[in-house]
């Protein structure tokens, strides 16, 4: 498979790109592994930036702890409502759910910015309707 691998147009000082069929790329800065999706990106994020930004989604997620929250906006993905659970974002397919677990519907939602909900890590959503 190594053999397969072919070189990246975009090329940075320190890295060593790889284009991994025509949808990804690796990049390797010494035993470090970086897999970008869709083409080459000449500047991946680096693991310090990864980590900070995963300490930003958990400093975000204890903020709503317990919470529904949704994000602004009239789309479909703008209206599903979540429910953060140990720092993770569930979604609740069923408003039989939220009754259940003692929330009120809609005065228990919280819109909050799409930064925000972006930030929080995805967990499995809530199927159950009780």
């Amino acid at each position: 498979m190594l053999g397969a691998l072919l070189r990246c147009k975009a090329w940075t000082p320190g890295f060593r790109w790889r284009r991994v069929w025509s949808a990804h790329c690796l990049a390797t800065v010494g035993a470090v592994l970086f897999v970008m999706s869709v083409g080459c990106s000449p500047t991946p994020r680096s693991p310090v930036a990864l980590d900070e930004s995963a300490k930003q989604g958990e400093v975000i997620a204890t903020k709503y702890e317990h919470q529904l929250i949704r994000r602004p906006g009239a789309s479909t993905e703008d209206g599903k409502v979540y429910v953060v659970i140990e720092g993770k974002k569930h979604w609740v397919t069923h408003a039989e759910w939220i009754q259940a677990h003692g929330y009120k519907w809609p005065d228990d939602v919280k819109q909050i910015p799409a930064s925000d909900l972006d930030a929080i890590p995805s967990g499995p959503p809530i199927e159950d309707s009780k």
